[in-house]
């Protein structure tokens, strides 16, 4: 099993935290987002565009390669500015990943 975990990037700490506790059962967490050292309150600039595309790219090849998507979700009434897993739940649902959600 190869676990993809995605969420709000504002959730970073959280989803680490329950990446460490998957390991520890011996669960394969395929996704590195969460083990950034940018901020989880960091906005995204055009100045960073090259650093956003790999980024991008890296969790692209991720979310290809699990079997498992787990999306850690927000309550309709939070605002966000970064959706980036919106996009890779409805990718991995396009793909036949099997997917949860938490929340």
């Amino acid at each position: 099993m190869q676990v993809y975990l995605a969420s709000h990037f504002s959730r970073k700490n959280e989803v680490r935290m329950a990446a460490q506790e998957l390991r520890a059962l011996d669960i394969d967490v395929v996704s590195t987002w969460h083990r950034e050292q940018i901020a989880s309150n960091s906005v995204m600039h055009k100045s960073n565009v090259r650093m956003w595309k790999k980024c991008a790219i890296s969790d692209l090849n991720e979310l290809c390669g699990c079997t498992h998507f787990v999306l850690f979700s927000m309550g309709a009434t939070k605002k966000f500015s970064r959706g980036s897993h919106c996009w890779e739940a409805g990718f991995a649902s396009g793909q036949g990943k099997k997917c949860i959600v938490v929340g």
